[in-house]
């Protein structure tokens, strides 16, 4: 007794060690196990966070870098792991840094951003190229830290962006508290400024600086109005406030004029600010340090839009010698220009550069006889070639601007290079043209006028707006003339051979059309969104015609797009046959937001200046009424109804069915195209109206994919839906579970059974989520929690031995995945617990609903099967016989059963029985497939081609299934093919199967066999769905016959024919003249496989009595018909007049 006693104490303390062993081990592996997987999401979300702020930083730099010298921004920071460092030039990026477990496919993507992770290193790089360059105070680097911070980005000149961190922290005795707000002042008095009665400004920045211009701190006002700043007590700070459409003002004893900053001394006990040239109550604080500081902002008015907008003036500088500018007639221009731009009389531009010719001078010149300065500058004003304005000068060319040089560097920076000036970077260019009576107006080194820069002017004119100092321009053109002749008084201009030209220019036939309609009218009606209208007019003038242009008016005349409209010939059907035949056209593409009725304008001037538009009342105004463009809303566009895919829709079979129906109220049961598009993956369909669709789509990517689908009605306008597939392929994994191994305590011993899952692209839907403990289906217990990620049951276990658990999952897209396992309770030893085999039935699929469950246990042990779903057949009970072998018979239901075997015996001599359970996971299939063909049924193919076929199965179990293209014993076409993953249910398949390259021609039949996991198969036949087509199309000779001679006109005809799959019209090509005149041919239908094609010239041939005509075309399986030539002749000789009689 004593042996036994001292054997079972060192029983118990081994137990505790083991139970103490495996709970430190299980610790250390969920740990191990836990921790890193945490860790790794914060990771992946902090590399998002760290994304976004380099995204909006590159914002901000590039918001600086093309706002001129000196526009400063602020950015705030705030990570907690991890390193940002800043290289200046050369290495010319921003770099985040930070040690990760997470892998690289982990990572967001941003193709703006260098994403990598190597050897557990992650790092975001955020790079420039030469159109930035990145400037830091010292150093190579500068380095940031994790934790808080704020980012100064600052515009040095040219495209030098210098970035720094927030500035020190000030010490409480030397702070004070500086609050208040930023109220619109517009309108009221300037010189004593007050926030009385007026509207705070929410959002606004501002940014202090020291007397370097060093940012030393920054804030915005909150939506109130309000901000507060902590700033320095003795020292002096100059405030920016920064506000779209609002300047800073201060008042100069006579008006307020635009600052660059307020600025401020902070002594002690100094308690009123000068703000606008007067002492003021704007800024107080108290003895704590506190202080109110209101500012005031200004709405941008014209002086201070004039002011900043970068214009390019042309001017004329001399009539008898091209290139002389000593001459004050030719000063005076500029004045007047600038004198025409400004508000009260006085020249406020600030941003101009003046152009002229020189005869071949390329070398910036001055005025000779008479000094002009820009405003408020000694800096002359240089006169550069006009060459530079259109085709770029850099900047060492501008250098003799001086003091000035840092404008013309600003406006270089518009266009995005700051070392190239030319038309792209002004929003204004003014032409003064001069004398009336120069012969050689604006000659451009010696060979032409400014005319030869005409389509640059163009370009100019079609670009988009311009912002410049905060302000948002748009881009024009002014010409004017100077109507006296040089070195003329006005009385004696009658004397000089010149006459003036004051007369426009005259605009006739002005047309409106839709492109590709080919009709012309003045009024155009019924007009979508995206059709192109083409706009087209007759113009002349002696001095010759300088542009032409239209501008398109909505119903409050306000111009909604400009149309510049040129002498190219490129719109032949529309009379603009040749260029410079003096018809000019012009495309507007009707934007989708446009509604209503629009005025058309058509604007000509000549070379002098003179003008005319439809508008004026020199133009017949019957005409002028009727130029109108009537956009109606939708009216022409087919209605178009998809009805599959549903949005959003989860799936994993890569083909998914599209279909819907199409209706055009406008031509009803016209022929409308319906285009399904996914990926690179197009297919087309002519539908008649009224009708219904369907296409079946092969989905390559998985995860999500975009369907587009469209309608097209005959007039060419287009619906459009689009529908979102997510397109899951993958089984979901299980990826811990628990408790393994053996458990110790008293009974009922309290464990939590816990799983663990995942699904990386749908995700797990949790209604299909199943537990199974024992010989209970636990799912459903109150004591169950199932979540997105895991499911976990708290179970009261009452018997020692070894328990059974299984967990089936399933994602949203309907892939399935199972885990089994057992673990013991008290009982680690196998003599200790009931050993359990089950020999019969095997794992995996039966066709058999009855099975007997066999194996063998402890002799004489009690055994009990129950099959999972429980049902009625699904149990029974036996003993084991002295051998330990069992056996009893159980049903089985259709698809998943979990058969859980439980042996059950007292192992230990204390009448308390230990059990075993087992599990067997078996699944009946008893049922056949079945199959339909949905297509094809009756197309045409050519050998070598291949065959898409689309069937429907309905199969819990499917295996495989092989597609075969036979007629007989004779097979063209097979394909055998693994269902992965392996969907059950009613399932629609796409798949293509090749033909042979000798495949002959007759007809063929599809079929298509489906096998499940137990060899239960079937197979359908679709006959005679394929025909195989090797023959091309045969044609009759072309009329007129080859060498024949034929009067003018003559029209061109061929017949061709193809008895089988019929004639691809879009094939058909007619060649005269090595001209392509096929669209304007017609094709007559023929009957059954013949078409005819003709074709009547417009105009009779003129350059030569011999013309060629070639006549290509395929059939619709891709057969080429041998190519067909006539040769033939034409007279070209006049007519014969006869019979004159007077």
């Amino acid at each position: 007794l004593y042996k036994m006693m001292n054997k079972k104490a060192q029983s118990e303390v081994i137990a505790v060690l083991l139970i103490l062993a495996v709970t430190v081990g299980a610790v250390a592996v969920a740990y191990r196990w836990a921790v890193p997987r945490v860790e790794e999401s914060k990771d992946v979300a902090r590399a998002k966070s760290m994304q976004n702020f380099l995204l909006e930083l590159d914002s901000k730099i590039r918001e600086v870098r093309f706002s001129g010298e000196g526009a400063q921004r602020f950015i705030e920071l705030d990570f907690d792991k991890g390193e940002l460092r800043i290289h200046p030039a050369p290495q010319n990026d921003i770099t985040y840094h930070m040690t990760t477990y997470a892998k690289e496919e982990l990572m967001p993507y941003e193709r703006r951003l260098d994403t990598n992770v190597e050897n557990n290193e992650l790092n975001i790089v955020l790079k420039y190229g030469e159109e930035i360059e990145i400037e830091i105070a010292a150093g190579n680097e500068l380095f940031i830290p994790a934790g808080s911070h704020i980012l100064f980005i600052r515009n040095m000149g040219g495209n030098i962006v210098r970035i720094s961190r927030s500035a020190a922290y000030i010490g409480s005795a030397e702070k004070i508290l500086i609050q208040g707000y930023v109220y619109d002042n517009t309108g009221y008095e300037v010189d004593t400024p007050s926030m009385d009665s007026k509207e705070a400004l929410a959002y606004t920045e501002i940014i202090v600086t020291d007397h370097e211009d060093n940012i030393v701190t920054s804030t915005k006002t909150n939506s109130y109005g309000k901000y507060a700043l902590m700033l320095p007590r003795n020292q002096k700070c100059y405030f920016r406030v920064n506000k779209t459409s609002y300047v800073m003002k201060e008042w100069d004893g006579m008006e307020n004029v635009k600052v660059e900053k307020y600025h401020k001394d902070f002594h002690a006990n100094e308690t009123e600010w000068v703000i606008n040239g007067v002492d003021t109550d704007q800024l107080k604080y108290d003895a704590d340090g506190v202080g109110t500081l209101n500012f005031p902002l200004y709405m941008v008015e014209k002086p201070d839009i004039l002011e900043s907008a970068p214009i390019a003036i042309i001017i004329y500088t001399g009539a008898d010698t091209p290139g002389s500018i000593d001459d004050p007639y030719y000063n005076g221009i500029v004045y007047d220009i600038m004198d025409g731009l400004s508000e009260s009389g006085e020249i406020n531009c600030k941003y101009f550069v003046v152009y002229s010719d020189f005869g071949g001078d390329e070398e910036p010149r001055n005025f000779v006889n008479t000094d002009m300065y820009y405003p408020g500058t000694t800096q002359p004003i240089y006169i550069y070639p006009i060459k530079w304005l259109f085709e770029g000068s850099d900047s060492t060319q501008w250098s003799v601007a001086g003091e000035v040089e840092n404008r013309f560097n600003e406006i270089a920076q518009i266009g995005g290079d700051p070392n190239k000036l030319e038309y792209h970077d002004f929003s204004l260019i003014v032409v003064g043209t001069g004398a009336a009576n120069d012969d050689d107006l604006l000659t451009i080194s010696g060979t032409g006028k400014l005319i030869e820069y005409r389509e640059d002017m163009s370009n100019f004119l079609s670009l988009g707006k311009l912002e410049f100092k905060g302000i948002e321009y748009a881009r024009s053109l002014i010409t004017f003339s100077q109507f006296e002749e040089v070195g003329k008084d006005e009385e004696d201009i009658s004397n000089h051979p010149y006459q003036v030209d004051l007369d426009t220019p005259i605009i006739s036939n002005p047309t409106i059309a839709r492109d590709e309609k080919h009709s012309t009218t003045t009024t155009l009606g019924d007009v979508a969104h995206g059709d192109t209208v083409i706009i087209a007019a007759h113009a002349v003038d002696p001095s010759g015609v300088a542009s032409v242009n239209a501008e398109i008016l909505d119903a409050s005349d306000n111009v909604v797009a400009g149309v510049a409209m040129l002498d190219n010939g490129n719109y032949e059907d529309y009379c603009d046959i040749y260029e410079n035949d003096n018809v000019y056209t012009g495309k507007w593409i009707v934007p989708q937001d446009a509604s209503g009725e629009y005025k058309v304008v058509i604007t000509a001037i000549d070379e002098v200046g003179n003008k005319i538009s439809t508008e004026d009342d020199e133009f017949p105004s019957a005409v002028a009424a009727n130029l109108r463009i009537k956009v109606t809303d939708n009216m022409l566009l087919p209605t178009l109804s998809v009805t599959e895919p549903a949005d959003n829709l989860i799936t994993n079979n890569s083909t998914v069915k599209v279909s819907g129906s199409v209706s055009d109220a406008t031509v009803p049961g016209s022929d409308i195209e319906v285009t399904v598009k996914v990926g690179t993956y197009e297919e087309k369909k002519t539908i008649t109206e009224g009708s219904n669709f369907t296409f079946y789509v092969k989905l390559t990517t998985e995860g999500e994919n975009t369907i587009t689908i469209s309608a097209e009605n005959i007039a060419g306008n287009k619906s459009e839906v689009t529908r979102t597939v997510n397109l899951d392929e993958t089984q979901p994994t299980i990826d811990t579970y628990s408790p393994t191994g053996t458990l110790t305590g008293d009974l009922p011993l309290s464990r939590t059974i816990q799983a663990t899952y995942s699904d990386d692209n749908s995700g797990i839907d949790t209604g299909k989520v199943i537990m199974i403990f024992d010989s209970s289906d636990v799912t459903s217990s109150p004591d169950t929690t199932i979540n997105g990620d895991s499911i976990s049951y708290d179970a009261s276990i009452t018997e020692d031995g070894t328990h059974a658990v299984f967990v089936f999952v399933e994602d949203k897209a309907g892939n399935s995945t199972g885990r089994y396992w057992t673990f013991n309770v008290n009982k680690s030893s196998d003599s200790e617990r009931p050993k359990l085999t089950i020999t019969n039935p095997p794992e995996g699929y039966t066709t058999t609903s009855s099975v007997t469950v066999s194996g063998n246990t402890e002799a004489n042990a009690t055994v009990t099967v129950d099959v999972w779903p429980w049902h009625s057949g699904g149990h029974c009970s036996t003993t084991a016989d002295d051998a330990g072998d069992f056996s009893c018979s159980v049903s089985l239901t259709e698809g998943k059963n979990v058969i859980v075997v439980k042996s059950e015996k007292d192992m230990g001599g204390d009448s308390t029985p230990e059990v075993h359970y087992e599990m067997r996971y078996v699944i009946l299939d008893a049922d056949n497939p079945t199959v339909s063909i949905i297509s094809p049924t009756s197309i045409y193919k050519r050998k070598g081609q291949t065959v898409s076929v689309v069937f429907e199965y309905t199969e819990e179990n499917p295996k495989e299934y092989t597609i075969e293209i036979k007629n007989g014993a004779t097979t063209i076409g097979s394909k055998t093919s693994v269902f992965d993953p392996k969907i059950s249910g009613a399932v629609t398949i796409k798949d293509t199967v090749s033909l042979s390259s000798d495949a002959a021609e007759g007809n063929y039949d599809v079929e298509v066999t489906v096998k499940d996991e137990v060899d239960n198969s079937v197979t359908v036949t679709s006959s005679e769905a394929v025909t195989i087509d090797n023959t091309p199309p045969t044609s009759g000779a072309i009329s007129p016959a080859n060498g024949s001679t034929v009067p003018q006109p003559t029209t061109i005809t061929i017949t061709i024919n193809d008895a089988s799959s019929g004639i691809d019209l879009s094939s058909i090509r007619m060649i005269v003249e090595g001209v392509d005149i096929t669209e304007n041919a017609t094709i007559t239908d023929l009957g059954p496989g013949g078409i005819n094609i003709s074709y009547t010239p417009t105009n009779p041939f003129t350059n030569d009595n011999e013309i060629t005509v070639t006549v290509d075309a395929e059939d619709n399986v891709g057969n080429e018909m041998s190519q067909q030539v006539s040769t033939f002749y034409v007279n070209i000789e006049g007519p014969i007049i006869t019979n004159v009689d007077v």
